[in-house]
């Protein structure tokens, strides 16, 4: 049982496997139990029932393949839309972010979305597609992103940076892959900033 904000306690739903495994438990534990006993109630006829006997074992693989089947599929359809909804969680994570860099910077937010669409654009052109697609514009997006790590004298200053200045400015890619290198998800994407 999990505990909700507000101290209210949540049931916890088994995980998906674990309701195929049981309901093939429950349907197998029934069979078992059940079969014979129904079997000598709707027929009466011994042959019938040697006949009954031989093909209870077929019947009961191809019921439950069947079941299992359907159900793994439904499970397979559940994990397939969690994974939809992390990465558009990562996706929106990230978008924050950026815009989070963009209030420290507010010159970022224009130029983030500039380079991301021409990064793109690009990668599409040399053929990349896919999930290698996506983690080149997660990169592209984070580009800059090591820029939370320059000091606001430096990021804000209104006139030109000196040579100290422009060491630490200079920084902010290693910055970035320092703030992101922890991070598993974005390991194919670090590369970039």
């Amino acid at each position: 049982m999990g505990v909700r904000s507000g101290g209210e306690s949540v049931r916890k739903r088994p995980s998906p496997a674990a309701r195929v495994a049981l309901i093939y438990a429950v349907f197998a534990f029934g069979w078992i139990l059940l079969s014979d006993r129904v079997a000598r109630w709707a027929v009466s006829d011994v042959d019938a029932l040697g006949a009954i006997d031989s093909w209870k074992g077929t019947v009961f693989v191809l019921v439950t393949g069947a079941a299992l089947y359907f159900l793994i599929r439904r499970y397979l359809g559940e994990v397939q839309e969690s994974a939809q909804r992390m990465r558009e969680a990562y996706d929106v994570t990230l978008e924050g972010w950026a815009a989070a860099l963009d209030i420290r910077d507010h010159s970022t937010a224009e130029h983030t979305r500039r380079v991301t669409s021409l990064t793109v654009a690009l990668a599409e052109r040399f053929g990349i597609a896919g999930d290698d697609l996506e983690n080149v514009r997660r990169g592209a997006t984070l580009h800059d992103i090591g820029k939370m790590g320059v000091p606001d004298t430096i990021l804000g200053k209104p006139g030109a940076l000196d040579a100290d200045e422009w060491v630490q400015m200079r920084r902010h890619p290693e910055l970035a892959v320092s703030m992101l290198s922890g991070i598993e998800f974005l390991q194919p994407a670090v590369d970039i900033p």
